[in-house]
């Protein structure tokens, strides 16, 4: 029986899975790095290896002037502040970010927005979507924090925060449009 549930919970993992990087909607085609130590790499895979690199390059205008990566760049720099969060089309639930004592990054849980804040919650700060830009807003070069973000961040979106982000993935979920809210 143990090994029935655990394949059917497999199935519907993969299922889940295939519909959030299914790419389905905006096909887009990314541009590769031709700079930094990402050459070679898309924005959708910089995203998922180093969030607050992409959020740097931003506000450094690394990409400014760079043509298509520049517009690349503000298309999902729009996208990743602006994740939606799962099965929540009635806007019952909100992410709640979690801080470390100096400020920096440390969780993100999906609650009930009803639900009052957390207990002692003078480090919380609770949105209305994902938003991959919150650790570097908190502090820059916050390599932990971020590598944090995106593990958590997968174990929500995919229900393992030790899934593969292959090309295809961080490219197929950057463009599809379904994953992101309207802000």
């Amino acid at each position: 029986m143990n090994t029935y549930i655990s394949e059917l919970i497999r199935k519907r993992l993969s299922v889940r899975r295939a519909h959030l990087v299914s790419g389905k909607g905006d096909r887009r085609t990314w541009t590769k790095l031709g700079f930094s130590k990402y050459s070679g790499k898309t924005l959708p895979q910089v995203l998922f290896l180093d969030p607050d690199w992409f959020f740097w390059a931003i506000d450094d205008g690394a990409f400014y002037q760079r043509g298509a990566l520049q517009h690349e760049s503000e298309v999902i720099n729009h996208r990743a502040r602006n994740i939606k969060i799962r099965n929540n089309d009635d806007g019952a639930y909100a992410v709640e970010y979690f801080l470390h004592t100096n400020r920096t990054f440390s969780d993100f849980h999906i609650v009930s927005a009803s639900k009052l804040g957390h207990p002692g919650g003078n480090h919380a700060v609770r949105l209305q979507s994902i938003d991959m830009s919150l650790p570097y807003q908190l502090k820059k070069y916050d390599k932990r924090g971020n590598k944090n973000f995106v593990q958590t961040m997968k174990s929500h979106l995919f229900d393992d925060k030790s899934w593969t982000m292959t090309k295809n993935r961080c490219e197929n979920f950057f463009s599809n449009p379904i994953h992101f809210a309207e802000h």
